[in-house]
């Protein structure tokens, strides 16, 4: 109860600095921006007070007395600066209607899918569903190990590597769980909370971008329903067989708006991205703001202005890189169109952009020099590669234009269209996307190049505002005709089946990620063994000693250590050599100063571990079903 008291602590206060900050703004801007603004502070406040106290209850405490003073100096400026606050008008009514009727359908389905896909118990055992099922043991690992730990953090399942990945959307669900919140509704409820600002966010960005609430609709409806034309590829290939078709109910990861191998890699945002990458939806949550402030300063640049947008901007880096990329990205694009545009205001522009540019950089460098850079600098990372997933071997996969028509489908033909009509009010949104989308074309920006999807969706997202608008214009136009309702019935039902479909798939997916028996031997982990106990297990993704508990282990999946550019093959070597041979290979546990060996099936099968060596090398603390805890005593 008390996080959840303290979360909506740090939303008020969002709320009453959007409110002292963006007077001019509508009331459902200011509550947006507001709320994303709490979600900002309750990521940064309490890790920056725990580099210096470690993540500690007193470290939640000077976090709280940050907040305070924050919100004292508020209501000063307030007092001594007084001012009327917009108030509603028509279009923000309009707009609520588009909130309800579209924004919160979408919210209350993320929250079934936040129940259903996380770490739902079922006869004692731990169940998620298809998306969830790999992702999540690398949050929960991050969750789970924070509380009382130094900051940077180090990678449990490597120890004595600093973790350059983004950790503060992990990091709000561990403040939660240290105050009190179960480790299941520590992810539920701020991921709810953020899929919500997400869906609201991009409705009245996209209000913002276009001018119209209608619009904003369309366009939410072609970006969270995405998937492109995999849907051709199932019920073709299905013909009289309906197998096919029953497959995307039942198959692991066949959805239509994700299929490798037939190069179809548009994923759905919703279930694919929003919903297992915490990191990616935290990103949103900040870089949707920090898109509507930036624009806003671009078109009236004003030094106030930018300074708002560096704020949001400063925050990212920790949060999603790839968020933060792409912002810059977009930034640069559209000041550069805006100078050679508007040259009556080049020296405002000039000015707010330096401000914009300094504070961001001031507030970025540490975070980038201390984490991201040191991780992104590992082999594999920054590269040259041309066209994503679509470039292998040096030949294209699928012929270059129709890898793009079948991956975004219907919209990108929008786009295209809107992008021959040029209309001026679109233009600089145009020029910041299309900087987005050569460089994510032209350089991959992680070991694994599915991943510069992350910043594609932000050039998807930016466009379809403009697509959008041409097709209401296209509405009007046909008006005498009535086959304009079966040509837009075709067009919406076109661009959002593949992700219908793939949303339906996976609120029916159900998975186990951990056995009763492991789940009884986490909780024993939890209230029984040391917190700074080191533990050799296997390396099984889904581990409870490293994801439930949160204890170190000698070395964990190569599923997630490979895509982090980390070292890691000598130490699976060395796990995998102790277990088949435990008196031979004593020394490994000592050099690493292991406390506990686990046991489970999966180190007696994957492993061949020799449980009768082990049995009599070390005392048995926890023999439970098939799972053993071993106390590992020192030679010395």
């Amino acid at each position: 109860m008390a996080g959840i008291l303290i979360l909506l602590a740090y939303l008020a206060a969002g709320v009453l600095c959007a409110r002292v900050a963006l007077r001019e703004h509508s009331p459902l801007v200011r509550v947006w921006i507001g709320l994303c603004f709490g979600v900002l502070l309750m990521m940064w406040l309490p890790v920056l007070a725990g580099f210096i106290l470690r993540f500690t209850y007193a470290a939640q405490a000077v976090a709280l007395g940050m907040l305070a003073a924050l919100c004292l100096a508020c209501a000063l400026y307030a007092r001594r600066h007084p001012g009327a606050v917009r108030p509603m008008d028509e279009s923000d009514r309009r707009m609520v209607w588009a909130l309800v009727c579209f924004a919160l359908p979408l919210t209350v389905f993320s929250a079934y899918l936040q129940h259903t896909h996380t770490l739902r118990e079922v006869d004692g055992a731990l169940h998620v569903g298809q998306s969830t099922y790999g992702d999540l043991c690398m949050h929960l690992s991050i969750i789970t190990s924070m509380p009382g730990s130094a900051i940077p953090l180090d990678y449990n399942f490597l120890p004595g590597t600093t973790m350059g990945y983004p950790i503060l959307t992990d990091g709000l669900s561990a403040s939660l769980y240290m105050l009190g919140l179960p480790l299941r509704w520590s992810i539920i409820v701020p991921g709810t909370l953020m899929s919500a600002l997400v869906y609201a966010g991009y409705l009245l960005l996209a209000r913002q971008m276009s001018g119209k609430t209608s619009v904003a609709l369309l366009a939410g409806v072609l970006l969270f329903f995405n998937g492109g034309l995999g849907f051709l590829y199932d019920f073709d290939l299905a013909g009289s067989d309906t197998s096919r078709i029953a497959e995307i109910f039942t198959g692991y990861y066949t959805t239509p708006a994700n299929q490798p191998e037939y190069n179809l890699r548009w994923s759905n945002l919703v279930v694919d991205l929003l919903l297992p990458q915490r990191t990616f939806l935290g990103g949103w949550t900040l870089l949707l703001p920090a898109l509507y402030l930036s624009r806003e300063a671009f078109l009236r640049p004003r030094l106030s202005s930018f300074g708002k947008a560096a704020v949001f901007a400063g925050a990212l880096p920790l949060v999603q890189t790839h968020a933060f990329a792409a912002l810059g990205l977009y930034c640069a694009g559209a000041l550069v169109w805006a100078l050679c545009t508007r040259r009556e205001e080049r020296r405002a522009l000039l000015a707010g952009g330096g401000l914009y540019l300094g504070v961001t950089l001031a507030l970025t460098l540490p975070q980038l020099l201390a984490f991201t850079f040191q991780q992104a600098g590992s082999e594999g990372f920054v590269r040259l590669h041309f066209n994503w997933v679509n470039y292998a071997n040096g030949e294209f996969v699928d012929f270059y234009p129709w890898f793009w028509a079948k991956n975004v489908g219907l919209p990108l033909l929008a786009m295209v269209c809107a992008l021959l009509d040029w209309r001026r009010t679109h233009r600089m949104d145009a020029v910041g996307a299309a900087v987005i989308f050569v460089v994510a074309e032209l350089v991959l920006f992680q070991p694994l190049e599915y991943d510069n999807n992350k910043l594609f969706y932000v050039w998807y997202l930016l466009m379809l505002p403009m697509a959008a608008s041409w097709c209401a214009e296209l509405w009007k136009r046909l008006a005498p005709h009535r086959s304009r309702v079966l040509l837009a019935a075709l067009f919406l039902s076109g661009s959002v089946l593949s992700g219908a479909l793939s949303m339906g798939r996976e609120a029916v997916s159900d998975y186990q990620l951990f056995s009763a028996a492991e789940a009884e031997a986490a909780e024993y982990i939890n209230e029984n063994l040391e917190r700074d106990a080191l533990f050799m297990t296997g390396t099984h993704h889904n581990n409870p000693v490293y994801t439930l508990c949160g204890r170190d282990i000698v070395c964990g999946p190569s599923l997630f250590l490979h895509w982090h550019g980390l070292d890691y093959q000598g130490r699976i070597a060395e796990v995998m050599a102790f277990y088949r041979d435990p008196a031979g290979q004593r020394d490994i546990l000592d050099r690493y100063g292991v406390s506990y060996v686990y046991l489970s099936d999966w180190e007696r099968y994957d492993l061949a571990a020799d449980e009768n060596a082990l049995d009599a090398m070390f005392e048995i603390v926890y023999d439970i079903g098939s799972i053993k805890i071993y106390r590992v005593a020192s030679e010395s």
